[in-house]
């Protein structure tokens, strides 16, 4: 049967407090074990939860690697433990679906999922 069937998740940001058109030039990309119905899979988390990461890639800035955490309310993002966590809201993971980020001070960035890549069967 095997482990947890992990998917990258690539989506472009459609708007932000300073960016309220989007901007394409960055990006979210999420390495996370996804259900048949392309929703994150807690119970392939709970198996695989250290290969769970994230990346915010912007034009001329330095990439920011992130963890998924699982949380009471669901997901969030974070840097290192010690990081203030960013709710990250996802009713499902798949082309034209829509995530947001919601930094902890209450702003919200939201991302259009562009694609998602997920490994060939064995």
């Amino acid at each position: 049967m095997g482990g947890p069937r992990f998917a990258t998740v690539i989506a472009a940001l459609a708007g932000g407090p300073d960016c309220p058109a989007g901007d394409p030039a960055v990006t979210l990309e999420l390495l996370a074990p996804l259900t048949a119905d392309a929703q994150i899979d807690p119970a392939g988390y709970a198996l695989g939860a250290d290969y769970c990461r994230a990346r915010l890639l912007r034009a001329g800035r330095e990439d920011w690697s992130l963890r998924l955490a699982r949380v009471e309310e669901g997901w969030a993002l974070r840097s290192a433990d010690d990081e203030p966590q960013w709710r990250f809201d996802a009713r499902l993971l798949r082309p034209g679906a829509y995530l947001t980020l919601h930094r902890p001070d209450g702003a919200e960035f939201t991302f259009r999922v562009v694609n998602v890549q997920s490994p060939e069967p064995a």
